[in-house]
């Protein structure tokens, strides 16, 4: 019985842990270290990247002189990148704070249960602090 409940549970247990390893997934692509991102310019980007400090004061001659470059112009801006970022990083800690405890009120419940099916009442610190010692 306790075989089966464990496969059954523990499986999607596992899956929920892993919730905020999502919320990594944005700071990871927009590092520094991934090449995709090396030729990319936001929306708001009038350079002519030609080593000079030249703007452009049209988005249509900007998109084509960046294509021209080998630049990929984004349809996002340094702004609204920075608003996501800031919204990831909420859901991240979130998440992170909602597993933690999650998994914090499922271990203490299975304590909990365990103990009665063993026939122990209530118990002193020292006593929990062994149980679970045992139990682990």
């Amino acid at each position: 019985y306790n075989k089966k409940i464990y496969n059954k549970y523990m499986i999607r247990i596992i899956i929920f842990a892993f919730i905020p390893l999502i919320g990594l997934i944005f700071p990871f692509f927009f590092s520094k270290y991934n090449p995709l991102i090396e030729n990319w310019c936001y929306s708001s980007c009038c350079y002519k990247h030609d080593n000079t400090l030249a703007k452009f004061d049209k988005f249509v001659e900007s998109a084509i002189a960046h294509t021209g470059k080998q630049r990929y112009l984004t349809y996002i801006s340094k702004d609204t990148l920075g608003t996501i970022e800031m919204a990831n990083f909420v859901f991240l800690i979130l998440s992170i704070i909602i597993v933690i405890f999650v998994l914090l009120y499922i271990f203490l419940k299975f304590i909990k249960y365990t103990r009665l099916k063993d026939g122990k009442g209530k118990t002193d610190l020292k006593d929990f602090y062994h149980f679970c010692k045992e139990l682990i």
